[in-house]
């Protein structure tokens, strides 16, 4: 807590599933790419093909991942700071304090 009495905010970064799913697909279709033209000698259409499938399975799987994780997380941070609110309050109820609204400020006392 802070000299105020107010809880820090923390910042974190949500990955955005959109831009990780596309630089992974590049990467991976990439490395399909070369494989095909040096190793494979693949002709071009094939290896276009083989290419262009690899990006859009790898794409989906990795922004379905994505999603998923981010939508749990804060599906859990949402919870864990409900249960938290809920406590508080019901210790200051015990204490004979106001509750605190749900925004972290106290109510008006008359």
């Amino acid at each position: 807590m802070s000299s105020n009495g107010k809880k820090k905010t923390k910042r974190i970064l949500l990955p955005d599933a959109d831009v990780l799913g596309i630089a992974v697909a590049t990467f991976v279709a990439g490395g399909v790419a070369a494989m095909g033209m040096f190793r494979l000698k693949l002709s071009f259409f094939e290896l276009v093909f083989r290419a262009g499938l690899t990006f859009a399975v790898t794409y989906a799987a990795v922004f379905l991942l994505v999603k998923y994780v981010v939508r749990t997380m804060l599906t859990e941070m949402a919870e864990r700071r409900r249960r938290e609110f809920e406590q508080r309050q019901s210790q200051e109820k015990q204490a004979g304090a106001t509750p605190p609204n749900p925004d972290g400020q106290r109510g008006e006392t008359e």
